[in-house]
């Protein structure tokens, strides 16, 4: 579910601007552009491509954002030796307790049960 960087775990129904901007966001990473900046980058307002971003997947675009980072995070937890702290790093997250709390809420689990293999998906 969240184990390939092109989060998978996005409903997008194959909508091809989903697509398009998460490409944009994991390309991006560890900076991802703010909502403003995608939507110039994509020719339509934050509002407009906020109300795209939701018809196709359900959530907001910053949430979208939010997404693609902690999908990141989890590919690169279960296939690297990094340290939560490193990886955290890697998705613009500036401490790991950030990335922990994040991933408790959207996953039930913290990173380390990713990557013990305790948590299944």
């Amino acid at each position: 579910m969240f184990g390939r960087p092109s989060t998978p775990h996005i409903p997008s129904s194959g909508n091809e601007l989903v697509r398009r901007l998460t490409q944009r966001i994991e390309s991006s990473l560890p900076k991802p552009p703010s909502v403003a900046a995608l939507a110039d980058e994509f020719a339509m307002s934050p509002r407009t491509l906020a109300r795209h971003v939701r018809a196709a997947t359900g959530q907001g675009a910053l949430a979208l954002v939010q997404s693609v980072r902690l999908s990141r995070a989890r590919m690169l937890i279960e296939t690297s030796r990094m340290t939560i702290e490193q990886v955290a790093a890697q998705v613009g997250y500036e401490d790991a307790t950030a990335l922990r709390r994040l991933m408790r809420k959207s996953a039930g689990a913290v990173p380390s049960q990713f990557r013990s293999g305790l948590h299944a998906a």
